[in-house]
């Protein structure tokens, strides 16, 4: 089965905290930033996503199938706006 990093911006999760997702042990949720002090401002995040697949997962990761961009509060029943600026993936 894929599994998933899911980068988030959470009401309650502290920054740079990982939590499993309640519904697969498949996706892990990493929280990049936290609250609402930056709310309304640009952030820039920066990731080691074979590092972060190692802490989430406990293995090494296979090459990258997709990157998947979205919004929601489903689960927090919050209201949400987000814009996002270029997104680039490196090599090491």
């Amino acid at each position: 089965k894929t599994k998933t990093l899911n980068y988030i911006w959470g009401n309650q999760l502290p920054k740079d905290s990982f939590q499993r997702n309640v519904y697969t042990s498949n996706a892990v949720m990493i929280a990049v930033e936290s609250g609402s002090a930056k709310t309304g401002e640009w952030i820039a995040v920066q990731r080691n996503l074979i590092d972060d697949y190692r802490m989430a997962f406990g293995e090494e990761p296979p090459k990258v199938g997709a990157i998947a961009i979205m919004t929601d509060t489903d689960n927090t029943g919050a209201t949400a706006v987000a814009w996002y600026g270029d997104i680039k993936a490196l090599r090491k």
